[in-house]
């Protein structure tokens, strides 16, 4: 028999039954639901220049750098805002290391 967290610890817990169905994400965002969905996800998650950007940030030595060269970035189409964003998410990165 459960328990609660309740100050009298002999105090029966309430189980709620769940079914199969209550248990699968309610939400339409949750899974795509066609191959057509996925794909799509993919493709904007695989050209967003912000995530490509962070994805591309590794830890070298202690300290985070950006693995994309100039040349990638020019390849890839990158703006100087993005460029400018990726430069103060390692800055970021770099001073909460040293933070802790």
């Amino acid at each position: 028999m459960p328990v609660s967290c309740s100050s009298l610890l002999l105090e029966p817990a309430f189980v709620e039954e769940v079914s199969r169905k209550q248990i699968s994400p309610s939400t339409k965002s949750a899974q795509p639901e066609t191959e057509e969905d996925a794909d799509l996800f993919l493709y904007k998650t695989q050209t967003n220049h912000y995530l490509i950007l962070m994805h591309h940030v590794q830890l070298c030595d202690s300290i985070y750098v950006q693995t994309l060269t100039q040349e990638d970035m020019e390849n890839l189409k990158i703006t100087d805002e993005e460029q400018e964003f990726s430069r103060l998410y390692v800055v970021q990165l770099n001073e909460l290391t040293k933070q802790k």
